[in-house]
């Protein structure tokens, strides 16, 4: 019976390790979620050009405007946009959370890092007692990070992590199944 109730509370605590390290705040205030693929079975110029390919025809949760492409560093990043992606509020007063972020892929043989970078949330306020008003706050500032409490900055959060990790894994995949060229050369 203790060694049950040692394994719940120990699998509680890595369960909590394991969520709160999914993401790192940069000196900026940048919030990263990241990831890097090992083992990859495609060269830096193979990996490049799957990623290329996943940021220009990714239209599943947002459409990309590439703000980097370097084909010889191996880098490419894609600038995207989730409107109006939470709402917090009731029926007099709602605030409709908006942000950019960018999806960052860095290639090199056999590895690829995976990164998805936010800073602020763009808050938008309807209300029917007074005119609408809009403000930026910086998400590293908030809770879960931060200490500006807000349920709605907590709610927002959970989401946008939700987001990343699932725009990660598609990355991921799409890196995994791309297919390796095939040398010329083989002696068959």
């Amino acid at each position: 019976m203790l060694y049950r109730i040692l394994s719940i509370i120990i699998g509680i605590q890595f369960a909590i390790v394991s969520h709160a390290d999914n993401y790192t705040v940069d000196n900026r205030g940048n919030v990263i979620f990241d990831k890097t693929i090992e083992n990859l079975p495609l060269s830096k110029d193979e990996i490049y050009k799957a990623a290329a390919d996943y940021i220009e025809n990714a239209y599943k949760d947002t459409r990309y405007n590439i703000v980097e492409n370097n084909s010889e560093a191996g880098n490419i990043t894609g600038e995207g946009e989730l409107i109006n992606f939470h709402e917090q509020g009731g029926l007099v007063k709602s605030v409709l959370y908006s942000l950019k972020f960018y999806l960052r892929v860095d290639a090199k043989d056999g590895r690829a890092r995976v990164r998805l970078i936010a800073r602020t949330y763009s808050l938008k306020t309807l209300s029917d007692v007074k005119s609408s008003a809009s403000e930026d706050v910086i998400i590293s500032d908030c809770e879960p990070i931060g200490k500006v409490k807000n349920k709605g900055h907590k709610k927002a959060f959970e989401i946008l992590s939700a987001f990343a990790e699932k725009t990660i894994n598609n990355v991921s995949e799409a890196l995994k199944s791309a297919t390796p060229a095939v040398s010329a050369d083989d002696d068959w």
